[in-house]
């Protein structure tokens, strides 16, 4: 019954903490059955470990639920990130392997996705890489929603987050 109350909380609720529909639908949030936890960033998750925070969100944004899972998956990331295509490339990567813990999830910006893609999509075909449809830039949210945009050229290690008042 719990988590029934949940999922129509997260539907059907009201307030900024409802989470837009349309990413409910495009991220699968709505089928999730675990109740999301904070978890400290672990010093193996070489890509994400000294973002900026120390705990992150499980499940995370890709939908993964445990910390084997997410160092697993997050690994075959770290040669994009180190041929230092684009200054966010760990911005956006990490807010999806270990989103910051925050009582609703934040999204990247779709601005924040297509800077990295435009500035990673050649060194990644260059290598044989499309780039995946697991990170389509239109699934993200544009950037007049609360979500996390492009930081190049702004202050390091502070987020700059869109927030418009409907979200839902």
């Amino acid at each position: 019954m719990f988590i029934l109350l949940l999922v129509s909380v997260l539907i059907y609720g009201a307030s900024s903490t409802m989470i837009p529909n349309q990413y409910i639908n495009d991220w699968g949030i709505s089928s999730r059955l675990t109740q999301p936890s904070c978890v400290d960033i672990p010093e193996n998750l070489t890509l994400c470990h000294g973002i900026g925070y120390t705990q992150m969100r499980l499940p995370n944004l890709l939908d993964h639920d445990t910390m084997a899972e997410v160092s697993q998956q997050s690994s075959s990331w770290v040669p994009l990130f180190n041929l230092k295509c684009h200054s966010d490339t760990q911005l956006f990567l990490c807010s999806l392997f270990s989103p910051v813990c925050l009582d609703r999830p934040i999204y990247p910006c779709r601005s924040l996705c297509e800077a990295v893609k435009n500035g990673c999509e050649s060194r990644m075909r260059a290598y044989g890489f499309p780039w995946p449809d697991m990170v389509r830039c239109d699934k993200f949210p544009v950037d007049n929603d609360m979500c996390i945009s492009v930081q190049a050229n702004t202050n390091a290690g502070k987020f700059n987050l869109y927030v418009s008042n409907n979200i839902s």
